[in-house]
This record gives C-alpha cells, sequence and structure tokens, in this order.
C-alpha cells in the first residue's frame, strides 16, 4: 500500500517567477522544489445574446438631451409614488423612501 509522504515546506515563496527564482541561492543543494503555477489571467467572458440585447436597448435609450432626461426623472419620480402609496396606506415599510 503507498503510503502519502507528510513533508512540510521549510520556506514559501510566492510571487513572478523572476521574484521565485531571485532567491535560488538560499534553496540547499538537494533539497526538492514543488513549483505551483497559478493562471492570474482572468478569463473573457462571452457575450450571451442577451448581453448583445441589452447592450442594443442602452444604446438606443442613450440620450444628453435635457428635455428627455428631465421626463424621464420626473416618471420615475411619479413611478415611486405609485410604488409607495399602497405600502404608506398599509403603514408599511416603504420601497422607495427617499421618493417621499
Amino acid at each position: 500500500m503507498a503510503q502519502l509522504q507528510q513533508e512540510q515546506p521549510s520556506k514559501v515563496y510566492r510571487g513572478s517567477v523572476e521574484e521565485v527564482f531571485s532567491h535560488r541561492g538560499e534553496i540547499p543543494a538537494g533539497a526538492t522544489v514543488e513549483l505551483k503555477i497559478f493562471d492570474t489571467q482572468p478569463k473573457p467572458v462571452e457575450e450571451t445574446a442577451t448581453m448583445t440585447l441589452m447592450r442594443t436597448w442602452l444604446a438606443q435609450d442613450a440620450t444628453e438631451d435635457p428635455v428627455q432626461l428631465q421626463a424621464a426623472s420626473q416618471e420615475l419620480t411619479e413611478f415611486k409614488r405609485n410604488m409607495n402609496q399602497p405600502r404608506k396606506d398599509a403603514l408599511s415599510r416603504l420601497l422607495y423612501p427617499e421618493g417621499e
């Protein structure tokens, strides 16, 4: 039956390859060295059909027209007020307390 060898490292070096190898003079001759590589590059996110659709909608709705921005702000304020009203009548916690 094979035995699992339980060795504890006497030193651990973390960093880039250059940083770790700069300590090679500290490693005794004949010592066993284990090098673990961790991929730190983020994996690219593949764009799904939903993400593409949302990006298209955002581009279509984008505006800097002050009249449209003001209308959207008023519409949002009215929405918050309408969502709060039934909860206000029931003396419940408001969904949008900043809207009052």
